[in-house]
């Protein structure tokens, strides 16, 4: 009776819990309602747009938008989950002003205002792109230079010659703004002519005083109060102050006076041609020629820079050549606009581009009939790194034979008597990448570097004596010594990565895990010894040499310790230019280990602890009993023996266990996504997958110790109980005192360190701890010995002869219970059960209301 009634009640609740979710999700089926947040988490309980469908969602995503190298916006298909999440793409949050194109800066466009390194695009069918050179690619794929189509001349010398020059003056013109407006503070010259528009600032004191502002009118003239109109236009500034003082002077007496400009008016000039951005513009009446023709961007691909016109009253008033202004700052033809003046920019006129050795690499545009002396001159000259061979590379379009190339000697002659033509191509040879008669020194040594050859120039002129093999590198950790650790910063080089260490440095831990591995401590610090610098390879050294004749490297190896130590005159080779020597240490070329300098550190119980410099043909044995031996309370079973080249082995391998045990929990994932029957299931199922990978990520952060399981006996307390252990440099052997316990972890009811009885057995401390806990996993127990060793439950038999609870146990030994791993079979069960109830309980109801009725 009980028990029915409590079934009853179950599903009378399980029944209304039905009904409410029912009634919700036919609330989020309603039009009206479906707009609600709740709604749409409902509908998407997963946050992301995949869930969402209909006009709603698909206003909502739109593909990013990113810049690329070429500070061009692209659209990016591959666009991050998180920005495809409704709730960043709220239309309220984004604001309409930020998509209007006139808010957008065309100063972000400016090509100065984009990295240089960014603004290189390597044509894949060139290599030799010049660095530094400022263009870009257009969104059809053309290649822009300064926001401009390549010349065909331009287009012409890249084919020729693999790179991309400019057009000489052309960078003047860079990222000049859309507008020009002089500065109000510009300095009015004497020559400028006043007229309508102008303010003259008026200046009376004496008998008269008084400060007038006065603008001159259309007229030309201005009034002058008590005084009546004065007419100015047409007059010079420098002659202003003259005429107003002796005008006034007829109504006036006693007084002095000051004229000055203020605001100045505007005028009205038109730029035709071909410029970049020809049109009417509004300037300053200060403009000049210049200023006009920057205003309008300068010339296009197709205009000239040397012919620029200012037309004047029908008339052409001046012919400026930008070249004047670029070379020699020459500004004497940049006359001063009045208004209605047209600038008129002619076609280009002949174009040469010179490329190699001088100073200006570019394409020119010269005179008719001007030679190639005159072009060399506009490149600046020859640079220091033309070569002195005399000749220069001509290359000319002759029309209807397609390119020709001819060689022309460089003398004054020569160059003065060769006229160029419209699209000639220089090439001014480089010097060649060599030195003449020269030595090289490098590797090992204190000043690596080139020595000047002579002849009868041997080895031995150039490694004088052994302090020339200290790297600098060793002096440096030398005298980091001396330096308060707390001050010093060390700056890294080459030499000292390399090197070793002689310094304080932080340690990685008091004492390694018994399991061979460790987790980064970066609170405690230790003073060390150890090798200063890499140690000279003494057995070989080699002069690298091309033979002339086959072009061929040739090796000559010799014996640096006969040369430097035993001066020995079959090891002091005979130099010849070009030739370089080679000094090796031992971390270029590995020496035998009787060859090598080796440090082991001596830790723990030992009569004199520290590090020791192990002598050739000596064993761990024979460097502990220069030590003194072991001291009566060391404890030679627990001893911790590591090895740097072990750890970067362990350290490796754990490496590739967790990337496999990484990418097999990849495709068990995407396997049981696939068998989950529901999306609760699934659910489930990718928690468990990522309580696995947070699993993962916490041994992929601990790292290897390279420790080495010496196998001693527990009664070892002799250093001939180590037997004959070979020594790398940087070996460490860490022997501690005697313990008193035993460590039980895991699974027990209580996990502690137990005193160490020699009668007990590891049951006997598994029974002392409080044996198993519920849901303890006993089959895959194991024990780890003091020594590193881990024995599990299925070889205690083969290695012990004993069941794994009767094993015996050594002082130091820590016995580890596991707790049984969560399975997701135990949920799916529970989740079915759940489902089962839940369709029960929703035909219950359906009965009952049916009842009802």
């Amino acid at each position: 009776m009980h028990f029915r009634f409590c079934s009853r009640a179950l599903l009378c609740v399980i029944s209304l819990l039905t009904v409410r979710l029912a009634i919700a999700q036919s609330d989020c089926s309603d039009p009206a309602s479906a707009d609600s947040a709740a709604c749409m988490a409902r509908s998407n309980p997963s946050g992301n747009a995949g869930g969402n469908t209909g006009a709603g969602a698909a206003s909502v995503q739109r593909p990013s938008v990113y810049v690329d190298s070429a500070g061009l916006p692209q659209t990016d298909e591959r666009t991050p989950a998180r920005n495809q999440d409704p709730r960043n793409q709220d239309p309220r949050n984004q604001d309409p002003r930020n998509q209007d194109p006139r808010n957008q800066d065309l100063r972000n466009l400016d090509p100065r205002n984009q990295d240089r390194n960014q603004d290189q695009i390597q044509d894949r069918s060139f290599d030799r792109i010049p660095k530094g050179t400022l263009f870009q690619r257009a969104s059809d794929g053309t290649v822009l230079f300064a926001g401009q189509p390549l010349s065909a001349m331009q287009q012409m010398v890249r084919e020729s010659t693999g790179e991309l020059i400019p057009v000489y003056g052309r960078e003047l013109f860079y990222g000049v703004p859309s507008t020009f407006a002089p500065g109000p503070t510009a300095q009015v010259t004497g020559d400028y002519v006043i007229g309508p528009g102008d303010e003259i600032l008026l200046r009376l004191w004496g008998a008269e005083s008084r400060n007038e502002q006065l603008t001159v009118d259309r007229g030309g003239n201005i009034y002058v109060p008590q005084f009546g109109s004065v007419r100015v236009a047409g007059l010079r500034f420098s002659e202003l102050q003259q005429f107003l003082e002796s005008t006034l002077r007829k109504s006036f007496r006693n007084f002095s006076l000051s004229v000055d400009l203020g605001h100045l008016r505007s005028i009205s000039i038109v730029v035709l041609g071909d410029a970049v951005r020809p049109g009417t513009y509004t300037v300053s009446a200060l403009s000049t020629l210049v200023d006009a023709v920057m205003a309008s961007g300068g010339p296009s691909v197709h205009g000239s820079l040397r012919s620029i016109e200012l037309r004047r009253d029908g008339k052409t008033a001046a012919i400026f050549d930008f070249y004047d202004l670029l070379q020699r700052g020459d500004r004497l033809k940049d006359l001063r606009l009045l208004p209605g003046d047209i600038i008129f920019i002619p076609t280009v006129g002949p174009q040469v581009a010179l490329v190699g050795g001088v100073e200006r690499p570019a394409i020119y545009e010269i005179r008719e009939g001007e030679t190639l002396s005159a072009a060399v001159a506009l490149a600046g000259g020859y640079s220091a790194a033309a070569a002195g061979d005399g000749r220069v590379s001509l290359e000319r379009v002759e029309k209807g034979k397609g390119r020709t190339t001819t060689e022309i000697a460089v003398n004054d002659v020569a160059m003065a008597n060769q006229p160029l033509r419209n699209g000639d191509l220089l090439r001014v040879g480089v010097l060649r990448h060599e030195y003449d008669n020269t030595v090289t020194l490098r590797g090992n040594v204190a000043e690596p570097g080139r020595f000047g050859w002579k002849p009868g120039m041997r080895l031995s002129d150039i490694l004088p004596e052994k302090p020339a093999l200290l790297t600098p590198g060793y002096w440096e950790h030398r005298n980091e010594l001396g330096v308060p650790i707390l001050s010093f910063q060390r700056q890294s080089t080459p030499a000292a990565t390399e090197a070793g260490r002689v310094s304080s440095q932080r340690s990685t831990s008091n004492s390694p895990s018994p399991l061979g591995i460790q987790t980064a401590d970066p609170s405690e610090r230790r003073t060390t010894v150890t090798i200063a610098a890499p140690e000279i390879n003494w057995n070989y050294a080699v002069i690298e040499r091309l033979n002339p004749q086959t072009l061929h490297s040739e090796l000559l190896p010799f014996n640096l310790g006969k040369l430097v130590d035993e001066h020995d005159a079959t090891q002091n080779l005979p130099l010849l230019p070009g030739d370089v020597v080679t000094i090796f240490s031992q971390l270029d070329v590995v020496a035998s280990r009787e060859q090598q300098t080796r440090y082991i550190r001596l830790e723990g119980e030992f009569v004199s602890s520290g590090v020791y410099s192990v002598q050739p043909n000596e064993t761990l044995t024979d460097v502990i009993r220069r030590a003194g031996g072991f001291t009566r309370s060391a404890y030679l079973y627990g001893a911790s023996f590591t090895r740097e080249s072990t750890r970067i082995m362990q350290q490796q391998r754990l490496d590739e266990y967790l990337t496999s045990v990484a990418l097999e929990l990849d495709r068990a994932s995407a396997r049981e996504q696939m068998k989950a029957a529901s999306s609760e299931e699934a659910g489930l199922r990718s928690s468990a997958v990522d309580a696995q990978k947070n699993q993962i990520a916490r041994l992929q952060a601990v790292h290897a110790t390279g420790r080495i399981v010496l196998g001693l006996e527990p009664s070892a307390s002799l250093p001939d109980d180590l037997g004959a252990v070979e020594l790398e440099n940087g070996d460490v052997l860490r022997v501690p005192s005697r313990p008193m316990v035993v460590n039980v972890v895991g699974a027990v009811f209580a996990q502690t360190s137990l005193r160490y009885s020699s009668s007990w057995k590891l049951r006997d401390y598994l029974e002392a701890a409080g044996d198993l806990r519920p849901g303890a996993d006993p089959k895959h127990s194991f024990l780890i010995r003091a020594d590193g060793s881990v024995i599990g439950r299925t070889s205690a038999k083969r290695r012990e002869h004993a069941s794994f609870e009767k094993l015996p146990i050594y002082p130091g030994d820590t016995i580890v219970i596991p707790d049984k791993p969560i399975k997701i079979s135990g949920f799916r069960t529970v989740l079915d059960y759940s489902q089962l109830f839940s369709q029960f309980a929703l035909g219950a109801a359906t009965v009952s209301v049916l009842a009802s009725r």
